[in-house]
């Protein structure tokens, strides 16, 4: 069906197709200006590594340090995707999503590990979301606070002296928020993309109609039907 065909169809069922571009106008418009918006935040936590087991010298400067554990089982060969697994499965379960919700964030976060440059970095990437940047912002920081929680538990229950843990710091800026487009732009492309599908379902029964009529008074009135041949 050529442009042409396609322009003298709407016109022939201009007052079905109407409606449904009036709908689909509203419903941009809506999605545009009235929705209300949705705020993204998003933050790094960078791994550090602990610091090495003290010397022989250094114990013997300083006997203390001989009777803490240093022996981290996720230092001795650091690799972070182990370690910042772990903690992402825990902080995204659905129980810890209560819990950040119970303390007035948004539970829809996501925590993921970003390969950069090609290998696997000891970076953890934290989005939160909020329905205002304040409380996208909150969510972000109750979502950091969880995750360092849970890397020290991890750590604490193999026993591990508090100075020989692995920690985490925050990088990037987690106290700037966006409005997040993916949303608007996906609930635009629904809208429109039933518009289209509805126009085609107007055009259709009403050109189907057009037909149907024809033939009923066709029949009806043979004279007529001779006439419009």
């Amino acid at each position: 069906m050529d442009t042409l065909n396609v322009w003298k169809a709407l016109r022939r069922n201009r007052w079905l197709v109407l409606p449904v571009l009036l709908l689909t106008v509203l419903g941009s418009s809506w999605a545009l200006f009235v929705r209300p918006a949705t705020y993204q935040v998003q933050s790094s936590m960078l791994l550090v590594p602990p610091p090495p087991a003290p010397t022989d010298a250094e114990i013997a400067k300083h006997p203390a340090l001989g009777k803490l554990n240093a022996d981290n089982p996720y230092g001795r060969a650091y690799d972070p995707t182990i370690l910042i697994a772990l903690v992402s499965i825990a902080i995204t379960s659905d129980q810890s999503r209560a819990q950040i919700k119970a303390k007035g964030g948004d539970e829809r976060f996501t925590v993921a590990q970003t390969t950069r440059y090609g290998f696997n970095s000891p970076f953890a990437d934290i989005t939160s979301v909020g329905p205002s940047a304040q409380e996208a912002i909150a969510s972000n920081e109750l979502v950091i606070r969880s995750f360092k929680q849970e890397l020290a538990r991890v750590q604490l229950k193999e026993k591990v002296s508090p100075r020989y843990l692995i920690t985490a710091r925050v990088a990037g800026d987690p106290t700037s928020a966006r409005v997040r487009s993916t949303d608007v732009g996906k609930l635009l492309i629904g809208i429109i993309g039933l518009g289209v599908l509805g126009l085609f379902v107007v055009v259709s029964f009403g050109d189907a109609f057009r037909v149907l009529r024809a033939q009923h008074r066709a029949e009806a009135d043979p004279a007529w039907a001779g006439s419009s041949s």
